[in-house]
């Protein structure tokens, strides 16, 4: 690894890397919905219409099968117990959500909440999550930036009664944009799917130099892998 100041941090390869060798391979730090996406099941991420919601925290889900009961007992479900415990402390009501295919605003507490999750639960994750580059200051330079995120901001300590600083949530929120990549979900209906966050550790490292030399095919519940293009 190596670095230079306007640019970060890349990596240099020590040997020519043949097309399609793999480089790296990873699982995501964190999964979630991404930033105004319209409602989607908090387990596997298909769109839902409000017909199933959780028994405990009322949000909407694809099935039963993915509700937090079950989360502990398959790898496919990502609404974790201690998530949905926290949600329920101000249940929503169905008819608060939009099923009209329009961005559902609640939604942008998901993935931050999950990160905040993981401060207590997997050190080890969210440790390696905020070594990555957040580039705070300069997304505050962008018009209303900081502002656009005050509702999750208002949500997550005044509702979900949740301990945390509004600039350790905008640095959350910078990390994912500097970061982050989407994910297509089938959703059985929906040809498009749904974007689903999957900030990794080492996305930026290639993010900078190698753009053109390297690509990342990855899926849900496969690893991302780097593999080598030219």
């Amino acid at each position: 690894m190596s670095a230079i100041l306007l640019c970060r941090r890349y990596l240099i390869a020590t040997r020519d890397i043949e097309p399609g060798e793999m480089i790296l391979q990873e699982f995501p730090s964190s999964l979630g919905p991404s930033y105004s996406t319209h409602p989607v099941c908090l387990g596997c991420y298909k769109p839902v219409d409000g017909s199933i919601v959780c028994e405990n925290c009322s949000w909407p889900l694809c099935s039963k099968s993915c509700s937090s009961e079950t989360s502990s007992k398959t790898t496919s479900n990502d609404h974790t117990r201690a998530e949905c415990d926290i949600l329920a402390r101000a249940k929503p009501l169905t008819e608060e959500f939009n099923f009209d295919g329009s961005p559902e605003p609640l939604y942008d507490i998901i993935s931050p909440l999950r990160i905040l999750l993981q401060r207590d639960q997997r050190p080890d994750l969210a440790e390696v999550f905020f070594l990555l580059e957040s580039h705070l200051d300069e997304w505050r330079q962008q018009p209303n930036w900081a502002d656009q995120h005050g509702e999750v901001f208002s949500i997550l300590t005044e509702k979900l009664g949740l301990e945390i600083a509004e600039d350790d949530l905008l640095r959350i929120f910078g990390i994912f944009y500097t970061n982050d990549f989407s994910v297509r979900v089938d959703g059985g209906v929906d040809e498009e799917g749904i974007p689903r966050d999957c900030p990794k550790v080492n996305d930026i490292i290639f993010s900078f130099m190698c753009g053109g030399k390297c690509f990342r095919p990855f899926s849900i519940r496969n690893y991302p892998t780097h593999r080598g293009l030219v």
